[in-house]
């Protein structure tokens, strides 16, 4: 690919992105009961078109149904200027759900959809967004189906045209499975209908309709809440597979005990003395998609379970075939509980595993001594029967402002490169290397920033 042509490449995809944003902004509207588009929306969107190659469009009609249909036009002419996407149907003004990116291949992506958030409408109208989303993803699973009949008729990569098919009927399917669920279940939870009070509310009406219900009483509790949606965390009984903690706590406690492992700063010792002596089983099963299978098969026969270190040909208990292995994966803390030894070859006794178990040394920050460190210690004492490591320098954590531990996902992350070019390599440098005293927290804001670069003015 030439020069011009990668940079229209990527004109074409930050125009693709930006119309991924307004329209994501008429949807919002959309949830929000709105009928008509402000007018900050209809220049976006005509200076959207200006970008696109119109000289000077007309602003859009007022109407969200008119800034929808023009933005999606749009996409359509962006997705079909690239040829290694297929071009998505028209969904005929219909309202649909916020427009993703999902991978098929690594050179390939389809445009699908996800289910929009149950927020700021009344349910009839919610639910007939969910709806018409399911609507619009079954368009892009016709358009796949045809354009995989087409590929296959050609004999011009039909597998790729199948893998575009399949991914656009999975996603229709799964939205249909969703909808089904918000229908019957988070309906019912909406916090528009009291939340999972009104749902506990039901369960207690049908008690007493059907004269079950002794009484009713009030108590306080913690509620857990989910960071994301701030809805209530339901909590569901499940299957889980546990680690017995305790006998491997003892081992970790003794070793740190006899100074086979020193921790600096020295009062993190015996924070970690408090985990050990209250532990708990630890719960190792989780339900993802990724991390390392859990090795048990169950039997289709006998019901009964089959711990291996390889993949088993048949049940240990009847010698069935019939076998399945469990779905559930490890937590991702066991898997790198075993970092220390399983990336030295273990259990082999290699050159590596000889030379550089145990390590001399380990730094990390004091907020992941249970979750990784303790861990790490008890893993390796039972595995290998030495410690990981002689000893572990726990530093300081780059707190904002207000004190909040940075985090992605909350939005509290402040950016180095901007803080450098905003106040200079060398007031950040200060900054952070006067506040690194081990055992306190390193506070970051402008106001401290401003008095390092003053000083290093000086």
């Amino acid at each position: 690919m030439s020069a011009i042509e990668q940079a229209a490449e990527l004109h074409r995809r930050f125009l693709l992105a930006e119309s991924d944003v307004l329209l994501e902004d008429v949807e919002m509207l959309r949830l929000n009961n709105a009928a008509e588009a402000p007018l900050r929306l209809r220049e976006s969107i005509r200076a959207l078109q200006i970008r696109l190659g119109r000289r000077n469009p007309p602003v859009p009609a007022a109407t969200l149904d008119a800034a929808h249909d023009l933005v999606f036009a749009v996409q359509q002419r962006l997705m079909a200027a690239n040829p290694k996407n297929p071009r998505p149907l028209r969904h005929n003004g219909r309202p649909g759900g916020q427009p993703v990116m999902t991978l098929v291949r690594e050179d390939r992506k389809w445009k699908v959809l996800t289910l929009p958030p149950p927020t700021g409408v009344h349910d009839e109208a919610w639910m007939e967004l969910v709806d018409s989303t399911v609507e619009r993803a079954w368009d892009r699973w016709c358009y796949a189906q045809q354009h995989a009949i087409r590929a296959a008729r050609v004999h011009v990569k039909p597998l790729l045209a199948l893998a575009v098919a399949r991914a656009a009927w999975n996603n229709y399917w799964l939205l249909c499975l969703d909808a089904e669920r918000l229908r019957f279940f988070e309906v019912l939870l909406h916090p528009l209908n009291g939340g999972s009070r009104r749902f506990r509310r039901t369960i207690v009406e049908d008690l007493e309709s059907q004269e079950l219900l002794d009484k009713v009483t009030d108590h306080k509790l913690s509620v857990g809440l989910c960071e994301r949606s701030r809805t209530v965390v339901e909590p569901r009984a499940s299957n889980q597979w546990f680690c017995k903690m305790k006998p491997l706590a003892e081992k970790a406690m003794a070793a740190v005990e006899r100074n086979e492992i020193t921790m600096v700063p020295e009062n993190r010792r015996e924070e970690f003395f408090n985990w050990m002596r209250n532990i708990r089983d630890w719960v190792i099963s989780r339900q993802l998609w990724w991390g390392h299978r859990i090795p048990a098969w169950h039997c289709g026969d006998c019901k009964k379970i089959t711990v291996a270190r390889t993949t088993p040909a048949k049940c240990a208990h009847c010698s069935s075939s019939h076998i399945k292995q469990d779905e559930d994966v490890l937590d991702t803390w066991f898997s790198s509980s075993l970092w220390p030894f399983s990336t030295m070859g273990w259990p082999e006794e290699t050159a590596d595993f000889k030379t550089y178990y145990p390590t001399s040394l380990l730094i990390t920050a004091y907020d992941i001594l249970f979750f990784w460190v303790a861990r790490m210690i008890m893993m390796g004492i039972h595995f290998t029967g030495a410690v990981p490591f002689r000893a572990v320098y726990l530093h300081s954590l780059v707190r904002t402002s207000g004190g909040e531990k940075m985090s992605k996902s909350k939005g509290t992350g402040l950016d180095p490169v901007a803080l450098n070019q905003k106040y200079g390599t060398d007031a950040m440098r200060f900054c952070l290397t006067s506040m690194a005293a081990p055992g306190t927290d390193i506070v970051v804001s402008d106001d401290r920033l401003l008095g390092a670069r003053a000083f290093a003015n000086k």
